[in-house]
This record gives C-alpha cells, sequence and structure tokens, in this order.
C-alpha cells in the first residue's frame, strides 16, 4: 500500500512539473517541446528561451537558486542576434562614456539598474553569475535599489557581452538612470496605493453593513438579508481585483511546489468568502467584513514596506553620490 501510495505521490509531481515551467512558473503548452533533465529530474519549459536559462545556471553550478528564491523569475525574453540586439549599443564609446568609470588600473566600472529581480535568491545568483565571466573583477547588487555595480577588465571583455550574459540568465540591465529608477517606482506605487485605497474603502462599507451583529440588534429578516448581500457586492472589488497579487503569488507558489507566504493568505480569504456565500443563502454567520478588513490591512503593510524599500534605495543613492 506504502508502494503505491508513493508511486501515486511522484505521478502527481510528475504531471504538475509538466504543467508549469520550471523556470518562470507560467502555465506550459498542452503539447510541450520543451524539455531538459536539471539536477537528475525532467522538467518541462514554457519556451526555449526558459530552458536556456534554466541549462546556463544549472551548468554554472548555481542550481542552488531554484530551491532558495522565493517567487518565480521572470520569463525569458525572445534571443536576438548578437550583432543588432539592444546591449551593442553600449560598446560605443560616444554612448559608453556617459554611464562608464575608468580606474586608475585601467578597469571600467558602470552602475546597472536591474530588472527582473523578485527576491534576495537573485542577488546570489546575479553576482555569482557576473563572477564567472570572463574579466569581471567585482560584481556587487543591491535588491532594494535593485542596482548593480559592475568591475571589469575591457582588454577581457566588452559591456554588451556582460549585459547579453545577464539576459540569458532571465535579467535585464541597463545602464542606471535615477529617472528610470524613479518612474519605476512610481509606477509601483502608485498601483499599490490605488488596490490598498480600494480595499480600504470596501472595508468601510462592508463593516457598516455588519453593525447590526456587531450590536446583536433584532433585524427583520429580510432586512438582515439585504444587509448580507450588500455586504457580498461590496466585497468583490477587494476580492477580485485588491487581492489579486495575492492570489497570483499564491498560484505560483503551488505551480512551483512550493508553500510560500501568500499561499495561506489566498487560501483564508477564499475559505472565508465561500463560507459566508453559503452561509448568505442558507443562514448563518457571514465573515464578508473580515476578508475585506484582511486584505486591507495586509495591502497596507506591503505599502509600508514598500515605501521602506524606496526610501532604503534613496539613502543607498545619496550615500554612493559622496
Amino acid at each position: 500500500m506504502s508502494e503505491k501510495s508513493n508511486t501515486l505521490t511522484d505521478g502527481i509531481n510528475a504531471v504538475s512539473r509538466l504543467e508549469h515551467c520550471y523556470h518562470c512558473g507560467l502555465e506550459n503548452p498542452k503539447e510541450v517541446s520543451w524539455r531538459a533533465d536539471i539536477g537528475g529530474t525532467s522538467r518541462a519549459f514554457c519556451c526555449a528561451g526558459c530552458l536556456t536559462i534554466a541549462q546556463t545556471i544549472h551548468a554554472a553550478g548555481l542550481s542552488a537558486f531554484y530551491s532558495t528564491r522565493t517567487a518565480p523569475s521572470k520569463q525569458a525574453s525572445p534571443f536576438t542576434d548578437e550583432t543588432h540586439d539592444e546591449w551593442s549599443v553600449y560598446d560605443e564609446e560616444t554612448v559608453a562614456r556617459d554611464f562608464v568609470t575608468t580606474r586608475a588600473d585601467g578597469s571600467l566600472e558602470i552602475s546597472l539598474l536591474i530588472d527582473g529581480m523578485t527576491c534576495g535568491a537573485c542577488v546570489w545568483l546575479i553576482e555569482s553569475w557576473l563572477l564567472k565571466q570572463k574579466g569581471v573583477v567585482e560584481a556587487r547588487v543591491n535588491y532594494a535599489a535593485h542596482r548593480a555595480t559592475l568591475l571589469w577588465r575591457p582588454d577581457e571583455t566588452r559591456l554588451s557581452t556582460l549585459l547579453r550574459a545577464l539576459s540569458g540568465i532571465g535579467y535585464s540591465a541597463y545602464p542606471y538612470d535615477p529617472n528610470l529608477r524613479d518612474a519605476k517606482a512610481r509606477r509601483e506605487k502608485r498601483t499599490l496605493l490605488f488596490r490598498m485605497s480600494v480595499a480600504l474603502l470596501c472595508m468601510m462599507q462592508v463593516m457598516m453593513m455588519a453593525v447590526p451583529d456587531y450590536l446583536n440588534s433584532e433585524v427583520a429578516l429580510f432586512e438582515q438579508a439585504i444587509l448580507r448581500w450588500a455586504g457580498f457586492v461590496l466585497t468583490l472589488p477587494a476580492l477580485f481585483y485588491s487581492a489579486q497579487p495575492f492570489f497570483k503569488g499564491a498560484f505560483r507558489d503551488i505551480s512551483m511546489r512550493r508553500a510560500g507566504m501568500d499561499v495561506p493568505v489566498a487560501l483564508g480569504i477564499s475559505v472565508a468568502f465561500l463560507v459566508s456565500v453559503v452561509n448568505t443563502l442558507k443562514g448563518g454567520a457571514v465573515y464578508y467584513d473580515s476578508v475585506s478588513m484582511f486584505i486591507a490591512l495586509l495591502l497596507v503593510s506591503r505599502y509600508i514596506e514598500l515605501i521602506s524599500r524606496l526610501r532604503s534605495g534613496e539613502t543607498v543613492e545619496a550615500l554612493a553620490r559622496q
């Protein structure tokens, strides 16, 4: 019986590995064409780009990245001709002189803005990968600012080669531009603020509908039904818009067979909402106020964390300019 159970579990895990991309976590096409043996296990990928990135990371001896990351990686970008890709322009002297600094020993230094970082494991992977490239003297990455400092010998490698190498493991890097960083930070902040505002507004309205239950007031069944259905309707925007990041994160965690922080959050919200819907129809306690309040408070905490991270990045920038 134990052997049958283990066989069944192995079969389920094998199917799960084929349904979602091992690198980015996205759903694979029905006819999976991209497969490879990574670490002794057959893995499936959504595209040739993700397959190549995973093989590159594994061949470099950096496979620990996949077991330590806390969020899926960004999907690979399509491959381009190396002689005409977006990185080759940075080898031109007229362009490079605006970003590259020459040190006393003849080595070159540049600050890069990294796109595609999702967790602290990305810092280790980027630094380790860059240090394996020929001619690289030093590589430091700051997660708060999404900024990297790269030092290399121009007689051994070119900047475009190093940027292309980063692209090969799923990250995009550009010469650091404070305006670009600020624009991305403003966009992220604005989106999260809007989600949080919607959740807070829904929370306040739903809690108003729950006041009679809190006060143990005697309300007619018809009026009680109206209040509960109003709570149901007002919870929907918070559930399907504001809580969207939690459900996306939970889906990716489950698809990667990992219990991240978003999994219990999404599970708790879903169960409380479904129980409330059933009790709205059949009678019983409802938790629309708890659902909306939970979503709102979690988004408030994420907003505070984002502000702290952006301020940390600004502090790092200020120190770097001194």
